[in-house]
């Protein structure tokens, strides 16, 4: 993910746009008339727009920063799986 860049999603008005994002807005620009021209643009949109996805660390990042947080502070007293095995065996006081 790293060669690609920060932003998971290609946003061209972000500051953290590079090259790669910047030629993907001409794309999806281009797919959007063509769509409107040929397809339902309207059934396909109606959820929500289309986007192109620059495949960076973005996501990574923040998923690994979470898996960090639960390393160090643990699930919590009732969602951590040593409670559930402690209250099982009748270890807990």
């Amino acid at each position: 993910h790293w060669q690609y860049g920060w932003l998971a999603i290609a946003d061209a008005s972000s500051w953290l746009a590079n090259e790669r994002i910047m030629a993907s807005a001409e794309r999806l620009e281009a797919a959007r008339t063509i769509l409107q021209e040929h397809g339902h643009y309207d059934w396909l949109t109606g959820r929500g727009a289309f986007a192109i996805l620059n495949n960076g660390i973005e996501f990574a990042a923040t998923y690994f920063i979470m898996l960090l947080s639960l390393f160090f502070t643990g699930g919590g007293r009732y969602l951590s799986m040593d409670y559930w095995i402690a209250r099982r065996h009748n270890l807990l006081r």
